[in-house]
């Protein structure tokens, strides 16, 4: 199960796992950011630089905790977002 949050911050449980969740979804529009977190584009607010090439990610709406993409991930991120 997962939890899906809307851009007007309702929140909906689903019975998908992520990554079912993440198949589903456009690839242009939806990023999986790390384990717990899909985002869409518009909700990628800010990128912050971490340590050891990760970064932080501020979404609108807020995550409820840090979301931190590894440092694996971080240039396919910036190429998503066109960076």
């Amino acid at each position: 199960m997962s939890f899906l949050k809307t851009h007007d911050n309702h929140e909906w449980l689903v019975d998908y796992t992520m990554d079912e969740l993440y198949q589903m979804l456009n690839p242009q529009r939806f990023f999986r950011l790390n384990r717990q977190v899909i985002a869409e584009v518009r909700a990628v607010d800010k990128l912050y630089l971490y340590f050891n090439g990760k970064l932080k990610i501020n979404l609108l709406p807020a995550f409820d905790e840090e979301v931190i993409v590894s440092r694996e991930k971080a240039g396919e991120l910036k190429l998503w977002l066109g960076e």
